[in-house]
């Protein structure tokens, strides 16, 4: 019963990451045509996925920042181990 549960949760959040990116795309590409260019401020960046998601999403500027040096540590870790998100 607890695997059930894990496994329906894990559904929903990679459900919900997948809506997060979406999202972030269809704003960035809708920036980039009106305003010539898509600039994102990430702040309580946390792990900084919503950050990736923005510089995958093809933003000419991420910028990801927290309250906490031991997460903005975690994000820098995190985008340095996924290196086709940093550009």
């Amino acid at each position: 019963m607890g695997q059930l549960n894990l496994s329906v949760r894990s559904q929903r959040c990679a459900a919900a990451v997948q809506a997060y990116g979406a999202a972030i795309a269809r704003v960035i590409k809708k920036k980039k045509g009106s305003a010539g260019g898509a600039h994102v401020v990430d702040l309580g960046t946390g792990s900084g996925l919503l950050a990736m998601m923005a510089a995958t999403a093809g933003a000419d500027s991420v910028v990801a920042c927290d309250l906490h040096e031991s997460l903005c540590n975690v994000a820098r870790q995190v985008t340095q181990c996924d290196a086709a998100c940093v550009r």
